[in-house]
């Protein structure tokens, strides 16, 4: 139990610390499968975000979509984003979310920046 609360943790800062080191959108980080990192040849590769709709924020409310400017980048994969991935991509397959709730469902952007910010004012 103890160990799971820990990952998720982990999970909750990892987000805002990915999004820090590469200047991602949220959606993109949200939306960011294993398949799309390449720790053989450093690259992270930014296709397809998991974006809000008028719905709300939750995992059922989002819609899977083409970035922003609808184009593909690959951002180089730094000691720190390595430190901060591979945690999150062990055990799992090459189409689920990087980043995921205790259920197993995306994160809610709402509760990712509102864990670590609480947690450095109390």
């Amino acid at each position: 139990m103890f160990q799971d609360f820990r990952l998720h943790a982990f999970s909750l800062l990892s987000i805002p610390a990915f999004i820090f080191y590469t200047g991602v959108r949220n959606a993109e980080a949200i939306g960011l499968r294993v398949r799309h990192i390449d720790f053989v040849n450093g690259q992270i590769e930014i296709s397809e975000t998991f974006a809000r709709t008028v719905k709300g924020t939750n995992h059922a409310a989002r819609k899977e979509k083409g970035t922003k400017m609808e184009n593909v980048r690959y951002l180089p994969l730094s000691d720190e984003l390595i430190a901060i991935l591979k945690p999150q991509v062990q055990d799992k397959t090459q189409d689920e979310f990087v980043f995921k709730s205790p259920k197993g469902l995306s994160i809610d952007d709402r509760m990712h920046w509102e864990f670590p910010v609480r947690k450095i004012h109390s």
